[in-house]
């Protein structure tokens, strides 16, 4: 049974009740047939409200997520100038020690002759840098220590204040001891 149908067994007739059900829908009064509805609605509320209050936590936490994916793209582009920094003391060390290995005199001057887009690092080795030494070389030999093939002989052949007697030898005793030793006698 609803409002309509107990307001005419009160007795009402059907303009009255055409009026009182207009006035409750203008003064916002409305009737329900479930129990407890006052009770219910304030539950509904509550939870609209903790909804709301979840919502707005998983907002932050989205606009946190955005801020952390800035700090991400920031980190990767240091992690990258990071990478290419130690790439590039790898290849100057690389070049270094391949400079001391040819005997440069002067590394400035030799790396400034260099080509170094041609020269690539690859498996801690330079690639590339051979040929140009060589090239370099031919064109400067004087940028490049000498290589003097034998054993160098300082002694003056003067008579020194030190050591034993053999060391007091002069330079014409010395030669023609070595060359005793070194000349072969066929018999």
């Amino acid at each position: 049974m609803d409002l309509k149908e107990i307001l005419k067994e009160a007795g009402l007739d059907d303009k009255a009740i055409k009026q009182v059900l207009t006035t409750m829908k203008a003064e916002k009064i409305y009737t329900t047939s479930e129990e407890n509805a006052d009770i219910r609605l304030k539950k509904n509320k509550e939870k609209i409200e903790k909804i709301e209050s979840e919502l707005s936590d998983a907002v932050t936490k989205i606009e946190s997520f955005k801020s952390l994916e800035t700090e991400k793209e920031t980190l990767s582009k240091e992690i990258e100038a990071l990478k290419k920094a130690a790439t590039e003391k790898e290849f100057n060390t690389a070049l270094e020690s391949a400079l001391k290995e040819a005997k440069v005199k002067n590394n400035k001057l030799v790396r400034a002759l260099l080509d170094t887009e041609k020269i690539t690092l690859k498996d801690g080795k330079l690639e590339g840098i051979d040929e140009q030494l060589k090239t370099i070389k031919e064109e400067n030999d004087f940028l490049f220590e000498k290589v003097v093939n034998g054993v160098p002989d300082f002694s003056t052949g003067g008579k020194g204040t030190t050591g034993t007697e053999g060391d007091n030898k002069s330079l014409g005793e010395k030669l023609a001891a070595q060359k005793s030793q070194t000349v072969e006698i066929k018999y």
